[in-house]
């Protein structure tokens, strides 16, 4: 039987942490989940067997997870602990010095990063059995490394992302551009260095969890009003979205799994 936890963040890394969970697989059982793109970037550390998915096993025992625009299956085949630092959009970029679209696409190993106290962290957490010691750890090393590098862009990335949120992910480049003050060169630019991904692909992911938001509600099952209340141009393009993200169509996900946003959960 697996055990997953939420936890909150202090106070003082609210604007920047969403939230950490945790997961512990049953003895024996392992795992298996197909993992959609979030629209948050992620610090994970596992230990207690290894991970693996299509492109293989994962490497190293922590990894800095940038964005991903594909589904992808993940697998364990023994008792696995999980504890995940889940960052705001704007978040990560607080923590770590580089254009964050380095790790789009990829899982980054504090070795690939060259990051000595990204190291340090990876060995005292993955040794600490005690989740609580494990997340205080966590807190002390980004409180460690917090800062903002040109703050007015970090604010201007800030409200963007606000913008999109409450639009479910509808809104343009020259809306969000003018939003931010920012020509739509410097815009792009911008959001990407501290985002980690292109806004049009951002936009497209919001607009995928804002979708599964929508579907936990009954009279969100008919899949062509959805389309049209969501900002698809009709079904059809709903459909090839969800395939492109989740490697199902809304009825066949809805089938395998209860639809659940991981962005848009409170």
């Amino acid at each position: 039987m697996s055990d997953f936890r939420l936890i909150a963040p202090s106070p003082l890394l609210a604007p920047y942490v969403k939230h950490y969970w945790v997961l512990h697989t049953g003895a024996c059982v392992g795992f298996s989940e197909r993992v959609t793109p979030t629209g948050n970037i992620q610090l994970l550390f596992y230990s207690g067997g290894a991970i693996h998915s299509p492109q293989g096993a994962w490497q190293g025992t922590s990894l800095l997870s940038g964005h991903t625009t594909n589904y992808v299956d993940l697998y364990g085949d023994e008792q696995i602990r999980i504890i995940s630092v889940v960052f705001e959009p704007w978040g990560a970029r607080a923590f770590f010095r580089f254009p964050l679209n380095e790790v789009a696409e990829h899982h980054a190993t504090a070795e690939e990063l060259s990051d000595q106290p990204f190291r340090e962290l990876e060995k005292r957490v993955t040794d600490q059995p005690d989740d609580k010691q494990c997340i205080d750890r966590i807190e002390e090393f980004l409180f460690r490394r917090f800062r903002l590098d040109k703050a007015y862009n970090y604010q201007r990335m800030t409200e963007a992302v606000r913008l999109i949120d409450r639009s479910g992910g509808e809104m343009s480049l020259p809306e969000l551009s003018e939003a931010t003050c920012l020509s739509q060169k410097q815009f792009q630019r911008v959001f990407t260095d501290h985002i980690g991904i292109r806004p049009k692909e951002f936009l497209r992911i919001v607009r995928f969890q804002y979708t599964l938001s929508r579907m936990h509600f009954p009279m969100e099952r008919d899949f062509t009003q959805l389309a049209c209340e969501c900002g698809y141009y009709d079904q059809s393009h709903l459909i090839r979205e969800f395939r492109k993200f989740s490697g199902y169509t809304p009825k066949e996900y809805m089938r395998v799994c209860a639809p659940y946003s991981d962005y848009f959960q409170s």
